[in-house]
């Protein structure tokens, strides 16, 4: 068809012209530059105003605190991830379960009566449509007289949201002494790791979820670990095979249990052990992965 449109365009003495593969390719990065700007712009103004006002001028755990006073959104998934990590035995699951659902229902009836009795929402709407107006028109003035607006508004805000505050951090000490008060000796360290990443704000670390097997042969070729870290390394082994023996063991256990033993282990390296365990960790895995072989058949640890 383009040929014959072309022609027919020359028989009428007029050469349509064609884009050059510059003009296109010209057209599409000014096009896709407008977007990323546009992106840009959204994401650093709803980014501040992602929690319903301005940032606080507290680190990460503070900001999160006030982005969610009502604590983390899915406690039952933090249920999961302790039954899975622990793991919880048999006999402790259904008083963990109940432990968790009357945390889960007292944060409810807060969150519920703290929304039936504000007009929070419709209050920071109002600020963000002024203060979209107020930069479309280049009003600078306007935009910092809004920003005064919403830090007072914040401020209210947080006065009011105090007592709530502290009906829900009574709610968790609850939760937390009844957990603790449940667990083995054994399982509580690692309870309270869980309860920081989750309650506490602190990050989990992002590391590659070795195999097991991999993993082993990885750090028992590094040079230059200490006594310590041998220890510590040992005992993550060994709470690892501990917590998966046997054929009946759950999958998700088992997933939970490989995502741990990395955890664990590359917390004890330094920067430097760490970039070099990944990266053996990813020349081993290629390698491996035309015949894998079970991590049940990963060496158990040496006695120390």
């Amino acid at each position: 068809m383009l040929p014959v449109a072309r022609d027919a365009a020359c028989v009428s003495g007029i050469e349509q012209p064609r884009a050059t593969y510059s003009g296109v390719i010209a057209m599409k990065v000014s096009s896709v530059l407008r977007s990323i700007l546009l992106v840009l712009f959204v994401a650093a103004f709803c980014q501040a105003q992602s929690d319903g006002g301005p940032r606080g001028r507290g680190g990460p755990r503070d900001r999160e605190r006030r982005a969610n006073p009502f604590g983390p959104p899915r406690p039952a998934q933090i249920l999961t991830r302790i039954e899975n990590e622990l793991p919880l035995k048999s006999d402790q699951t259904p008083k963990a379960k109940e432990l968790f659902d009357t945390y889960e229902a007292t944060v409810k009836a807060l969150r519920e009566e703290y929304r039936g009795a504000n007009e929070d929402a419709e209050k920071w709407k109002g600020f963000r449509e002024e203060m979209q107006a107020a930069r479309a028109a280049g009003d600078q003035e306007k935009v910092r007289e809004i920003l005064e607006r919403m830090r007072a508004a914040r401020t209210e805000q947080d006065a009011r949201l105090a007592p709530v505050r502290q009906q829900v951090e009574g709610a968790q000490k609850n939760l937390k002494d009844g957990m603790l008060a449940l667990l083995a000796e054994n399982q509580k360290p690692g309870f309270e790791r869980i309860w920081e990443e989750e309650f506490g704000g602190k990050r989990r670390a992002r590391v590659p979820v070795a195999d097991p097997k991999v993993l082993k042969s990885v750090i028992d070729d590094m040079k230059g670990l200490s006594g310590q870290q041998k220890e510590k390394i040992e005992a993550a082994f060994k709470t690892y095979f501990e917590n998966t023996r046997g054929e009946d063991v759950d999958k998700a256990v088992k997933a939970a249990q490989t995502r741990r033993l990395s955890e664990d282990v590359f917390s004890v390296l330094d920067e430097e052990q760490g970039r070099e365990a990944q990266k053996l960790i990813r020349e081993r895995s290629r390698k491996g992965s035309k015949s894998e072989t079970p991590d049940d058949n990963v060496p158990p640890p040496s006695n120390p």
